[in-house]
């Protein structure tokens, strides 16, 4: 099954990214992760008080789902960290 990340905007035409497969996904580093991780810890404060403001998101949930996020980029810094202090002959 292929992923899909595709709306269909106002106007009735479709946007979004092309799908991909699972198995064409590539690999990324820990420290590309974390950095995408706080992208999106960023995206959710800018975005998130708008949807609590239209009623489609509680403050509650938002503060857990920023916490949740940002716990996953600490992590995810953390473990980039420990690898680059690894030998490199692993």
């Amino acid at each position: 099954m292929a992923l899909s990340n595709r709306q269909t905007a106002a106007h009735g035409q479709e946007v979004g990214v092309p799908e991909v497969s699972p198995s064409c996904v590539p690999k990324f580093t820990l420290l590309e992760k974390a950095q995408a991780a706080d992208r999106e810890v960023k995206q959710r404060h800018w975005v998130y008080p708008k949807l609590i403001a239209r009623g489609k998101l509680t403050a509650p949930r938002a503060a857990r789902e920023i916490a949740i996020m940002s716990a996953i980029a600490a992590d995810y810094h953390e473990r980039a960290k420990r690898e680059d202090e690894l030998p490199f002959d692993r």
